[in-house]
């Protein structure tokens, strides 16, 4: 532009002095790369990866377990039972002797008392009979809160089993998200490194233009003119002798 030309016909400059600066090119394209630089550095932070995974509790074992007192227990009334039906067998066998019998020698009363005696061996059998059933129900009720727990225990086993492997596919997905946030991340910052390579060779192109020598500006002439950019050729008549420059402001 015009304005970028510093000298004008009949100045005087001496050497090194600059003709033309595109100051506010400059200024232009060093305020986008310092955007662009402050974007990257903001860029550069490394994502944060996915928190730990939260550990799922480890599911307490069940206790051994063998029943040995309720089975116990059940073996001994069985022999309870055993000798209370040998008893009552035994006394059956004699009531029978002595109903049977013919011995005018043998009391009145022998014979209701030997019943009465088989009525309590009965009732004795009946009490061990009836403690038998106890004692197996007992076990069987031992046995069965064994195999609830053993099926509760199975479904907090599948219940961990099941957390942990959601926990593992989150776990993907969360490691996987971050993986394309980084390639997107990758791709943006090659972007910005492309943009400041750019402006940093057009900004190299709009370096000041200085006078080779010192002498008087004898001539300024517009060549070319290209959307807001002027070539302008420059004649200075140095100082002992004549010369020329051509500025691109």
């Amino acid at each position: 532009m015009p304005s970028d030309l510093l000298v004008k016909e009949g100045d005087r400059v001496e050497a090194g002095q600059v003709l033309a600066d595109r100051v506010r090119d400059r200024d232009r394209i060093e305020a986008r790369i310092e955007r662009l630089q402050l974007q990257k550095q903001k860029m550069s932070v490394a994502i944060a990866g996915p928190p730990p995974t939260r550990p799922v509790p480890e599911v307490v074992g069940l206790p051994p377990t063998s029943f040995l007192d309720e089975l116990a227990a059940v073996e001994r009334q069985r022999r309870l039972v055993e000798a209370a039906e040998v008893e009552v067998a035994n006394q059956q066998r004699m009531l029978d002797m002595l109903v049977s019998s013919e011995n005018p020698s043998l009391p009145a009363a022998t014979v209701p008392h030997e019943e009465a005696v088989l009525e309590q061996r009965q009732q004795e059998l009946a009490q061990a009979e009836a403690e038998l059933s106890v004692a197996e129900g007992q076990l069987q009720q031992a046995e069965a809160e064994r195999q609830y727990q053993e099926y509760q225990h199975s479904l907090e086993m599948r219940k961990r089993a099941i957390a942990l492997q959601q926990a593992e596919l989150q776990r993907q997905e969360e490691l996987q998200h971050q993986q394309a946030e980084e390639r997107d991340r990758a791709f943006e910052l090659a972007q910005l490194e492309s943009q400041l390579q750019n402006l940093e060779a057009q900004l190299f192109t709009l370096s000041a233009i200085r006078s080779p020598y010192s002498g008087v500006i004898q001539r300024l002439k517009i060549q070319e003119q290209r959307d807001q950019n002027l070539i302008v050729e420059l004649s200075l008549v140095a100082d002992g002798g004549s010369g020329a420059a051509a500025t691109d402001p």
